[in-house]
């Protein structure tokens, strides 16, 4: 089975870019990024078990035979084997998509959406982006957390092979009683960034196995590889339904679905360019400052616009410019 999309609590419509779509319907070539049916899965929470609840949710498809230019797809980032600890202030889970499996997407790939996901517990989370040892505008950040409002996060970036993706999880557990860990219930948890993009990803999923006792071990899952069988294995580790079998570690590194973190995690820190963080007081408008040339409402409306356009450039000559 292939993961399309997450619609979660507070999530609006999604709305491809004119570049990609994704793919419905099976090829003769046998690519498994291809769908023969579409299933919704729905989840729900009830812990008062009342009664004569109705549900008026849907969701419309919008299919067109006319190939857009790209198959979209979907990354995922995160952790699925954490324990967080009863009575915590701040519990942070944290896992890296390394270079050695960013190098396996062959190819530059766009991001145009990230779906941050975590339940009650979350409190923020954030995945950096580390191109070339510099970090780089966040691929999705939620400083304060609100589990009902679970919008996708709109971008338009690249991920080049050997970059790394480093996704941070932080947690609340001051009002509970015993361990929390990673499940579908909503008292349970989740670390999750699904990134949409294009072209569809070689790399499927990239998640940490931490609270295994491997340390920066990574499972990265491909499309060559029974991805899914050993996805639904650790998902039962990961809830505490299967005891940990040492010889399924060696299945993983024979596949080569299980992959290392770089020893150097070293990498300089993203900052705002430079002609962002300049004051616009000191840009001489007529012989005055933009903010003394600038009253009343209209003027408020006229600086608003010049620090808009003026943030648009600036990122335009960022993106432009060659690391």
């Amino acid at each position: 089975p292939i993961f399309w999309v997450l619609g979660a609590v507070g999530g609006g419509p999604l709305e491809l870019p004119a570049a990609a779509g994704l793919p419905m319907g099976l090829r003769a070539d046998g690519d498994i990024n291809t769908a023969a049916h579409v299933v919704l899965e729905v989840h729900y929470t009830n812990p008062g078990r009342a009664a004569a609840i109705v549900d008026s949710s849907g969701f419309r498809l919008h299919y067109t035979a006319a190939l857009r230019q790209h198959d979209a797809g979907v990354l995922t980032l995160g952790d699925i084997s954490f324990a967080i600890p009863p009575g915590a202030d701040s519990y942070q889970v944290r896992n890296e998509c390394p270079a050695s499996c960013t190098s396996r997407l062959g190819q530059d790939t766009t991001v145009f959406q990230a779906g941050l996901h975590m339940h009650m517990a979350g409190s923020a989370i954030v995945t950096q982006h580390i191109a070339a040892g510099i970090e780089q505008l966040p691929l999705g950040r939620r400083d304060f957390w609100d589990f009902n409002q679970q919008t996708g996060t709109g971008l338009l970036t690249t991920i080049r092979p050997g970059d790394r993706l480093v996704t941070r999880c932080n947690y609340t557990s001051k009002d509970r009683t015993s361990i929390t860990r990673y499940g579908e219930r909503t008292t349970d948890e989740m670390c999750f960034n699904f990134l949409l993009v294009y072209p569809a990803p070689f790399v499927l999923l990239c998640t940490g196995l931490r609270s295994l006792g491997l340390g920066d071990q990574t499972l990265c899952i491909t499309k060559d590889s029974s991805g899914q069988v050993v996805l639904d294995e650790l998902q039962k580790l990961a809830a505490g339904k299967v005891s940990y079998d040492p010889s399924s570690l060696f299945e993983l590194v024979r596949t080569g679905q299980l992959v290392t973190a770089a020893a150097n995690k070293s990498y300089l820190p993203y900052t705002e360019p430079e002609c962002l963080l300049r004051s616009l007081e000191s840009q001489p408008v007529s012989g005055q400052s933009v903010a003394s040339s600038m009253h009343g409402a209209g003027g408020a409306l006229q600086m608003a616009l010049v620090v808009a356009l003026s943030s648009a450039v600036c990122l335009w000559w960022v993106k432009s410019s060659p690391m």
